[in-house]
């Protein structure tokens, strides 16, 4: 279900399929990004979230993370946790926008 795109090299939004408007947004947003950075949506289901924690960059600790909450999670090129947007936070074109900006600084944090 798109898990192959967390092995490219490009910025990374994690949605959750039957989450149609986070699905919308970050696909509308997706093709806005600056040129020369690809962006992925990464449509997952509930189960997906331990493949995910084995694709993420080797010094991402998740241990303070709740997956039952996340909503949205943005990843940078290299599969760091940029930002996390909970179930219940408001999600909103700016707010994705800014989930993808944090993704294209957070590799070189």
């Amino acid at each position: 279900m798109g898990l192959e795109k967390l092995d490219t090299n490009g910025i990374k939004m994690i949605v959750y399929a039957d989450d149609h408007e986070a699905v919308e947004r970050a696909t509308n947003l997706s093709s806005e990004g600056p040129a020369g950075t690809e962006r992925f949506v990464v449509e997952i289901t509930q189960g997906d979230w331990q493949a995910i924690k084995n694709k993420l960059h080797p010094d991402q600790t998740t241990d303070q993370i709740n997956f039952e909450e996340v909503r949205v999670m943005a990843l940078s090129t290299i599969n760091k946790i940029a930002d996390i947007i909970k179930k219940g936070d408001f999600l909103s074109y700016p707010r994705v926008g800014l989930a993808y900006g944090k993704s294209g600084l957070s590799e070189f944090n």
